[in-house]
């Protein structure tokens, strides 16, 4: 008896159990969220291939053809003529850009551009009674080429030339002309450095004075504009431009052989002695790049010349062995 009711009390017990745990398990379900679902997505096994690149604009290849240098000898007449040229003692100017080259032998002046086989020649004739003809200066961009003719009976000119007549030559064109009529006297002319200005200097003979009387004219090239200033002396020239500014030197020599040396400036219109009746015989060489004039000096009396530098704006002449180089 007792047994059966300690078996009926245990069944009630896991009984009771049975039924909290469910009641327990029931509200624990109620009061939960119900999660978010995440899908799975597995790793990619493959590499993506890139984009194909545009192809770039074509750019044309052009290919240059070269043609040889022809040598000098497919030009047979121009090759004679130059052999001619030098073989009768000509002498040659050459242009700053090396292409022409004036040959001249006082009695004509040929203009040879070898690469275009192609000469001018300027015959003394082309001027009436023409002693010699001489080019005288290449203009910087070398299209033109000045040069000076004489009806001077005397010898070929040396320091102090005696011209009568100016011209310049346009080597593209063959085109020449005077640059100034014809005065009715023998002058000697330079042109400065870059063809802007042209200095003539010529002995005129006037009524009114007994006195020699050297006329300076200065033309600016482009306007042919002129001044002109008077001084006395027999013989006056040998210009020589400064390569900086319109200014140039020249020489004056007087009856009783004395020389002097004269300093102008174009843009002032400042003309001043340097050197004043000295008993010698100059050459006024070059202007050079320190700014000082190359002068050869010689007395009357002496044989040869002698090298001076020549300072055009102190009025200092001293000899070229006296120079200290510049270090």
């Amino acid at each position: 008896m007792k047994l059966a009711i300690r078996n009926i009390d245990f069944l009630a017990f896991v009984l009771v159990v049975l039924l909290t745990a469910c009641g327990n398990s029931s509200e624990e379900f109620i009061s939960q969220t119900s999660p978010t679902v995440t899908p799975f997505t597995s790793q990619p096994t493959w590499t993506p291939q890139p984009a194909p690149t545009r192809r770039p604009a074509f750019t044309e290849i052009v290919f240059q053809t070269f043609t040889s240098v022809p040598p000098l000898t497919v030009f047979p007449n121009l090759v004679t003529a130059t052999q001619r040229i030098t073989s009768t003692n000509y002498l040659s100017l050459v242009s700053p850009d090396g292409d022409w080259v004036a040959y001249y032998n006082y009695s004509e002046i040929k203009v040879v551009n070898s690469l275009k086989n192609q000469t001018w020649t300027l015959p003394c004739e082309l001027f009436a009674g023409c002693n010699y003809i001489l080019p005288l200066q290449w203009s910087r961009d070398s299209n033109f080429l000045f040069f000076g003719a004489s009806i001077f009976p005397g010898e070929t000119p040396n320091s102090i030339r005696r011209f009568s007549s100016v011209g310049v030559i346009n080597v593209n064109t063959g085109k020449w002309e005077r640059l100034i009529p014809d005065p009715p006297y023998y002058f000697d002319f330079a042109i400065s450095t870059d063809a802007r200005y042209a200095a003539f200097i010529g002995h005129v003979s006037t009524e009114q004075s007994a006195d020699d009387l050297l006329l300076l004219t200065v033309m600016d090239i482009k306007k042919k504009h002129k001044q002109s200033y008077s001084m006395a002396g027999l013989i006056g020239g040998n210009i020589v431009w400064s390569p900086y500014k319109p200014r140039f030197v020249f020489q004056i020599q007087d009856t009783d052989m004395s020389s002097s040396i004269v300093y102008f400036d174009v843009e002032t219109g400042v003309m001043r002695f340097i050197i004043m009746n000295e008993q010698s015989d100059f050459i006024l060489s070059s202007w050079l790049e320190n700014n000082l004039v190359l002068v050869y000096r010689g007395g009357l009396s002496e044989q040869g010349m002698s090298e001076f530098y020549l300072n055009p704006f102190t009025n200092e002449l001293f000899p070229v062995n006296t120079l200290t180089p510049t270090p």
